[in-house]
């Protein structure tokens, strides 16, 4: 796999971002709770498929699901 220029570190960083709202809505019952948490699965398996081909990608991150 030839590396490129992905932003893969950009996608790192919301990935923890929607977490924390993730977290958020669940404790404050907020209806979009399950379009929250459908967005953060699609983000990381982006990043999984990015990362490896990725210039920037750094260490692999951790997100508690």
């Amino acid at each position: 796999m030839p590396p490129m220029f992905a932003p893969a570190h950009e996608l790192s960083r919301y990935i923890h971002i929607v977490n924390a709202f993730c977290r958020e809505a669940e404790q404050t019952r907020d209806p979009i709770h399950d379009t929250m948490w459908d967005l953060l699965d699609e983000l990381i398996e982006a990043h999984d498929q990015i990362a490896p081909k990725s210039l920037f990608a750094g260490k692999s991150i951790n997100v508690c699901i």
